[in-house]
């Protein structure tokens, strides 16, 4: 019986040491086992041991390097939402770290990221990636993370532009139009870098015909030429635009027509003469 107590307050003694051991572990100690596990690429393992010292050393000059490891700890697992939340907290918690620009660019990157890739799902996610890196694109025009900030604000446009321009067809399919332009019109406005603004703007020009805006038709089609010249859709452009001019050159030739048949009709009809007017004028 003695031996199992002795036994026991060995365990006790051995566990209160290690406990005693974790509780002294210093800063460095900490950042340094956080960051041999991000670099084995263990990063939800790294992001959990940025996490103690960030909660538990709020005094140590290391905490903003932890904290900027822990979100991008978050960001290669693949986490983009706790990515994007922990890189906000470093812009509110540090705003003077030498992370802080870099962390702004980050948070709409991992929003940009945790958005669905398929036009059709909530872009909700991606239109505040949009925001956050227009934001950042023009307060840190030098930043060296520009040019991944515009690849990245180009596919995000590209995805909305497909979801307007996909729309815009739904309407053409419906042969509705009026709806279908204003469509292809946004694409236009908002998404003019994309691959489908010259898309857009051909099926403006080919709806416009549809609804007998023909000069409109006419003119954006030749809008299509100057501005896209080299695209693969310019032999279409022309062919339309032909359609459009042929048309318009008959609209021309009834107008005139009618123009010279009106004098002969109104001629033809006998003229009022003063004593017909006289004779309506007596009339009870």
């Amino acid at each position: 019986m003695g031996l199992v107590i002795l036994g026991m307050s060995g365990l006790l003694l051995t566990s209160c040491g290690a406990t005693s051991e974790r509780k002294i572990l210093g800063v460095e100690d900490q950042f340094a086992r956080a960051n041999k596990l991000y670099e084995k690429g263990k990063y939800l393992d790294s992001a959990e041991e940025f996490q103690k010292v960030v909660y538990n050393y709020p005094g140590s000059n290391l905490i903003d390097t932890a904290q900027f490891l822990m979100a991008n700890s978050y960001l290669k697992d693949e986490q983009f939402e706790l990515a994007a939340v922990e890189f906000e907290r470093l812009i509110k918690n540090y705003p003077r770290s030498e992370f802080s620009v870099d962390s702004r660019f980050l948070t709409g990157y991992s929003r940009y990221l945790a958005s669905p890739t398929h036009y059709g799902l909530d872009q909700t996610d991606l239109v505040t990636s949009i925001r956050l890196m227009n934001d950042f694109i023009i307060d840190y025009p030098e930043s060296r993370m520009i040019p991944k900030a515009e690849a990245a604000l180009l596919e995000a446009h590209t995805r909305l532009a497909q979801k307007d321009f996909r729309s815009g067809m739904v309407y053409v399919h419906s042969r509705v139009y009026t709806s279908a332009i204003i469509y292809f019109k946004i694409v236009l406005d908002d998404y003019s870098n994309t691959e489908y603004a010259p898309l857009a703007l051909l099926e403006i020009g080919k709806a416009q015909s549809k609804i007998n805006e023909l000069e409109k038709s006419a003119a954006t089609f030749n809008t299509f030429l100057a501005q896209y010249p080299d695209h693969e859709l310019v032999k279409k452009a022309k062919e339309e635009l032909k359609k459009v001019e042929e048309l318009l050159e008959k609209k021309a030739v009834v107008t005139s027509t009618q123009k010279k048949e009106s004098p002969a009709d109104s001629s033809s009809q006998s003229p009022k003469t003063e004593a017909d007017s006289a004779t309506v004028s007596k009339m009870p």
